[in-house]
């Protein structure tokens, strides 16, 4: 799915390679991520419930540019460890380059 100039979002095929892949074998698969046009993408899997239309920052804010992965953190992760500042990727924002480059 790609959000067009309009505000509209148009869905796309995957490439024949790709089709028939797991989940975490598609977001691995670097081929997955050149597909995509967008060089920002919004990640979201069954299960992610929020999103608010009137938040104070926009997807697109230039605050995000620095980060090449933005996700919750993770409510088992203990205060102070690694991923008790975000990481979960059930909804996130990432950056297209940086994980074709993995």
């Amino acid at each position: 799915v790609e959000r067009r100039g309009s505000g509209r979002v148009a869905g796309r095929a995957l490439p024949p390679a790709l089709s028939g892949l797991t989940q975490r074998a598609l977001l691995l698969h670097a081929e997955f991520w050149r597909a995509l046009r967008a060089p920002r993408v919004l990640w979201f899997e069954p299960g992610t419930t929020l999103l608010c239309g009137r938040a104070p920052l926009a997807l697109d804010d230039p605050l995000f540019e620095a980060w090449d992965w933005v996700g919750a953190p993770w409510k088992w992760a203990a205060p102070g460890a690694p991923h008790s500042v975000g990481g979960n990727g059930a909804l996130s924002l990432r950056t297209r380059d940086a994980l074709v480059a993995l």
